[in-house]
């Protein structure tokens, strides 16, 4: 198993998206000091394209999903065509439906899964903070 361990310094992410989600992901994997690469199926500034991400060393070991794709109505879309056995955990901000179908796949896999439903709820909590 060429995956690394989730506590292993070396790990990095591969964040799917380029958008605002995306973009947090990468602010919030900045603070912690993670390396990671934006990919994007139109690849512009810094991001790479799925192809380039597939051939990444094991290193990338984080994936991020920060796009729709998969989303409720379109379940049966999943936004990572290739091997997930690389991956020791994958995050997907989609809620609904839950899990989807890159979570189940990636589950499969072997990975660490979780969805955006705590990302939302997290979201909702600060919003109530700031406007009580």
């Amino acid at each position: 198993d060429n995956r690394t361990s989730k506590n292993d310094p070396a790990s990095s992410a591969i964040i799917l998206g380029t958008g605002g989600a995306a973009q947090a992901v990468g602010y919030a994997l900045d603070k912690l000091n993670t390396e990671h690469l934006f990919v994007s199926r139109h690849p512009i500034g810094k991001s790479i394209s799925y192809d380039e991400a597939a051939k990444l060393p094991p290193h990338y070991n984080i994936l991020v999903n920060a796009t729709p794709v998969g989303m409720w109505p379109k379940v049966n879309a999943c936004p990572w065509q290739a091997s997930l056995e690389r991956f020791a955990i994958v995050y997907d901000l989609i809620y609904n439906p839950s899990p989807t179908l890159l979570l189940r796949k990636a589950a499969e896999s072997g990975a660490i899964v979780t969805d955006g439903l705590a990302m939302l709820h997290r979201q909702a909590e600060l919003s109530w903070q700031l406007w009580q």
